[in-house]
């Protein structure tokens, strides 16, 4: 591109970013996060750049580098972080199994009059304490998310609360918690919301855990019923 005098943009910064990161290239990680601190001297990067960098950080488990893109972002005269941002800052902490951090992405969320939480938000962030075995505070998202108004759990928001439970038997009560699993099932069905064999394969896990055979054949039949 420079031989026939064709300048880069943020655009082909960006596919070059992800290109590296999607082919697993992670040894020649250095090699974008040097193209960057160029961009950054001779370039104006967006959002999206930004982003993708902050991506790619994640992916490659390159955390504090992540959220020092984050702050630079923060700090900018021109740009800020979306919600996009957010997201992929919180898989990070799912991936880093940083809880503290991921309280207070939520409250900087929630500062914010122009970021509203998504169900990617909210999924993002259950899993993330689902990771650091703090159900109580999975339950309360749960919460938050089914009374948000516009956003209501989905296939991936269950099988993640099911996997918290797996961990958390001996502490749960058998029969309301078997039967709390079987009812998220039957919300997506009478919502009419797609749903897939990792959910029922967590729910019979649920049972399992539980020793409760008869119920893990019960979600194997209704698995069978909605043509899984």
């Amino acid at each position: 591109m420079q031989n026939k005098h064709i300048k880069a943009d943020n655009f082909t910064y960006s596919s070059l970013i992800k290109g590296v990161v999607s082919k697993e290239q992670r040894k020649e990680f250095g090699i974008i996060t040097k193209l960057f601190d160029k961009i950054k001297v001779s370039d104006k990067p967006d959002e999206i750049l930004y982003n993708c960098m902050i991506d790619s950080c994640v992916a490659t488990h390159h955390f504090e580098l992540a959220y020092s893109y984050f702050k630079e972002m923060k700090s900018h005269a021109t740009i800020k972080p979306d919600l996009i941002t957010y997201n992929t800052l919180i898989k990070g902490c799912a991936l880093n199994l940083d809880s503290e951090t991921g309280l207070q992405l939520i409250d900087d969320i929630k500062s914010r009059s122009d970021l509203h939480m998504n169900a990617i938000t909210y999924n993002t962030l259950i899993d993330l304490f689902v990771r650091v075995n703090n159900l109580d505070q999975a339950y309360s998202l749960l919460e938050d998310m089914s009374y948000s108004g516009h956003l209501k759990p989905d296939s991936f928001t269950y099988s993640t609360l099911m996997k918290g439970i797996k961990k958390n038997v001996k502490r749960l009560p058998k029969e309301r918690t078997v039967e709390q699993c079987f009812g998220y099932v039957q919300d997506l069905i009478t919502r009419k919301v797609e749903i897939d064999d990792v959910l029922f394969n967590c729910l019979i896990d649920v049972c399992i855990h539980y020793k409760d055979m008869d119920r893990a054949i019960d979600a194997y039949n209704r698995m069978v019923q909605e043509k899984i």
